[in-house]
């Protein structure tokens, strides 16, 4: 379920802290993590939570991309405990629609809805 974008709090740099919220229907979908590594214009890993029982153990993202062509190529590997495996192909769909809406903006558009 896709949602309007309520908040996005990021601090840049290694061990900076960032919050994303969107709202679904009357639900507001809060999402947080800390900056791992930065390295500039090649990859960005950092944690991700959307409970707060992960805390202690949070699963991670790599972000890291390439140039081709006139464009760039973006991959996600997004690492999660097994406890969370049923939403494996649900994070993997709101990573689809993440990259697709950043695709959009790079290109002057407007976000898929």
């Amino acid at each position: 379920l896709a949602g309007v974008v309520r908040t996005v709090e990021p601090a840049a740099g290694g061990g900076g802290r960032f919050l994303w919220s969107d709202q679904r229907g009357e639900v507001e979908a809060r999402h947080w993590g800390r900056f791992l590594e930065l390295e500039r214009g090649r990859r960005i890993v950092f944690t991700w939570m959307v409970d707060e029982s992960e805390e202690a153990d949070p699963s991670k993202v790599t972000l890291t991309w390439t140039r081709e062509g006139e464009g760039v190529v973006a991959t996600v590997v997004h690492e999660m405990d097994a406890a969370w495996a049923e939403w494996a192909e649900q994070t993997k769909q709101g990573w689809s629609r993440m990259m697709r809406a950043a695709d959009d903006l790079a290109a002057g558009g407007l976000p898929h809805e």
